[in-house]
Parts: structure tokens; C-alpha cells; sequence
């Protein structure tokens, strides 16, 4: 997989082989709370967690008519940029024959794909109770467990993310 930046075009991911290419399609399944309350308190939590008074419950209850109706809808936006992105991706078949894609992410979808992948990682990280730290004998332990498929996919997403960051700050890291 190769990444590749223009600064009209934005950045454009080839040579994506077709496992990996699923795996970013799964980005708005990761980062579904419809059905995991806990993910969505962990996307978004009240302002006051644990209200001591009438005023927090003003606080939490101005935050949850307000502040986070925008904030679902922005979210909601992330997935369907991620989604129409990978939409537009061209299909292909390398010299052994395994499919390979490519598309671009457009300079104004950058953040957005930024969101999203952190969405997804959120969630990922409170279903499957991932450590927050990854030494050698955290990774060890992950490995001889069942979620370690989905703390691979959420390294992924970690990384693609690194990409996203050196773009919007201009790093050539």
C-alpha cells in the first residue's frame, strides 16, 4: 500500500490490497454505537459525569439538547464521507492476480477520515476493553486472546490516522 500526497488532489492511497481495502470499509461497522451504549458514552461523554447537583443535571441536560444533536451529525458525516470515498475506489488486479484498490481522500475529507478512524478506534477500544498502553507483555496477552483480530484493525486504523496527522500538519514524517 502506498500513500501519495498532491496538494489539489489530496491524498491518494494505491495499491491497496483487497483485505486491507475491507478493512477500511469496516471503519463506520467499528465505530457503530446503535447497539453498544457504552461505545456511544465513550464518543459522547456528558460534561459532568457524575453530577453532584441540580445544576450539573442543568449543565448535562443543556449539553444532551444542544451540543449533542451537531455532534451525532458530525459524526454521522464522517462515516458517509469515509464511505462515498471508498465508493469511488477503482479496482484492480496485480501481477498474481489479488485484487488491489485505489482512491483518493480530497483535501476537505481529510478531517473527516481523521474522525472517523478515531470513531471506530473509540468504540473498538471499549467493546474490546484494549489496554491504553501497549507494552511487550500487553500485546503478548492480546496475542493469546480472541480480540486480537480486532487490536490488529485498530493498529491499522492507528496508523492510517498517522498518515491523515502528517498531511494536515505538514510533517514528512
Amino acid at each position: 500500500m502506498t500513500f501519495q500526497y498532491d496538494s489539489e488532489q489530496g491524498l491518494r492511497f494505491a495499491q491497496v490490497p483487497g483485505d486491507y481495502f475491507q478493512l477500511l470499509q469496516q471503519i463506520p461497522v467499528h465505530a457503530d454505537t446503535s447497539s453498544f451504549s457504552p461505545g456511544a458514552e465513550r464518543l459522547h461523554p456528558s460534561p459532568i459525569t457524575e453530577p453532584a447537583n441540580d445544576e450539573d443535571d442543568e449543565i448535562n441536560g443543556d449539553w444532551r439538547e444542544h451540543v449533542l444533536p451537531d455532534l451525532i451529525e458530525e459524526f454521522t458525516r464522517q462515516l458517509d464521507v469515509v464511505s462515498a470515498d471508498l465508493k469511488a475506489a477503482k479496482r484492480f488486479e496485480d501481477r498474481g492476480g489479488e485484487e488491489e484498490y485505489e482512491f483518493t481522500i480530497p483535501n476537505d475529507h481529510i478531517e473527516r477520515w481523521y474522525g472517523a478512524l478515531n470513531q471506530a478506534r473509540l468504540v473498538m477500544q471499549e467493546r474490546y476493553h484494549f489496554p491504553q498502553i501497549d507494552t511487550p507483555e500487553v500485546v503478548e496477552a492480546l496475542m493469546n486472546s480472541e480480540h486480537f483480530g480486532p487490536y490488529l484493525i485498530s493498529r491499522f486504523y492507528t496508523e492510517i490516522q498517522g498518515v491523515l496527522l502528517a498531511v494536515m500538519t505538514g510533517s514528512d514524517d
